[in-house]
């Protein structure tokens, strides 16, 4: 099975068998202001000031998973460093997404389960009986898995166990799910909508009334929440990504223009980080559609954040590597069809 480091290739190709973020602070402003021509209704959450630690925080780590075919593997950095610490070798196939958990496991999560790797093992010590597409772990600690092989359901792991599991309706593509800081899970579903799901919940609270559904047959829309809520979503052909305020179906704002935004989160002052392929990496400002800041020649098929505000990435061409809090790209090599990157300790709400 070829890896697919192109999203509509990937969904394209196993439909049939599924039947189915950094940079220097920036003070946050008082509300939403979008700029002219951007869709404002509603206003948006304030972003929170980030409050400093007050212990040094430990040195930042990121994992990138990579390979067509297996075997793959995941290559394992200190976050500004070019020489990989250790690669771990993963047998079988396919992965498809990385993500770490407040302890520091890393779960990897392939066609049929999630596998949990405590800090520098290369050996799961345990593993949850469902994997997919996407994968996403939660503040609450709470491991979301769907797509792909489990038809229209999303398994939900609370606090990572096995006890009290259960599932919600949905069928996400390629790393399209996400918890909101309060634990809300937003899931891409069959019919083309997409909806939210309050903390622990098995009904919907939201409903967005839109058709994310690709060529291909597959809701790919694509999904990130700011540190305070907001839920940025992105509908194929991803020439645009709307912003949602917490309990609104209303979008407060939307940034137009893309020619396609193939990943995006919200960096550590909800500033939207959004990669637009071989035309670089943009930053637009917090609560509006201005861009800020454009990386060039950075490629990002995923983007992950840790709690310094660095944003690593994996890319679809070229080199993989982070945008440093400070702006300075720095680049890792050798890392053959790089797919997926999660960090730790994590910046993510």
């Amino acid at each position: 099975m070829l890896r697919p480091f192109f999203l509509l290739i990937a969904i394209s190709a196993l439909a049939a068998c599924s039947g189915g973020g950094g940079g220097g602070a920036a003070p946050p402003p008082p509300g939403v202001t979008p700029s002219p021509g951007a869709t404002a209704t509603p206003t948006a959450s304030p972003s929170p000031t980030p409050t400093p630690s007050p212990t040094p925080l430990p040195a930042a780590v990121m994992a990138i998973g990579y390979g067509n075919n297996a075997p793959q593997a995941i290559a394992f950095f200190t976050v500004g460093q070019t020489t990989p610490t250790r690669t771990m070798t993963i047998a079988g196939c396919c992965f498809w997404q990385l993500q770490y958990d407040a302890q520091g496991d890393l779960l990897v999560a392939d066609d049929t389960q999630v596998s949990i790797y405590p800090p520098g093992s290369s050996t799961a010590s345990r593993t949850l009986p469902q994997g997919g597409f996407s994968m996403v772990v939660g503040s609450q600690g709470d491991v979301a898995v769907g797509g792909y092989n489990m038809g229209s359901t999303v398994a939900v792991f609370p606090n990572g166990s096995t006890t009290g599991s259960y599932r919600v309706p949905g069928q996400p593509a390629f790393q399209s799910l996400a918890f909101s800081p309060t634990g809300e899970l937003v899931v891409p579903q069959s019919d083309g909508t997409v909806k939210t799901f309050p903390h622990g919940s098995t009904t919907a609270n939201r409903t967005f009334a839109v058709n994310g559904i690709a060529p291909s047959g597959v809701n790919t829309t694509r999904v990130a929440y700011d540190h305070h809520g907001n839920l940025a979503l992105s509908l194929f052909p991803f020439t645009s990504i709307s912003v949602y305020a917490p309990g609104s179906t209303t979008a407060a704002y939307s940034i137009t223009g893309f020619t396609e935004a193939r990943a995006f989160l919200f960096d550590l002052t909800d500033r939207l980080v959004v990669s637009e392929g071989a035309l670089g990496t943009k930053l637009y400002g917090p609560g509006s559609a201005t861009l800020v800041k454009t990386y060039t020649g950075v490629d990002a098929g995923q983007l992950a954040i840790d709690v310094a505000g660095d944003l690593p990435f994996s890319a679809i061409t070229g080199p993989s590597g982070v945008i440093m809090a400070n702006g300075t790209v720095i680049s890792v090599g050798n890392i053959p069809n790089p797919f997926t990157v999660a960090t730790y300790p994590s910046g993510s709400p």
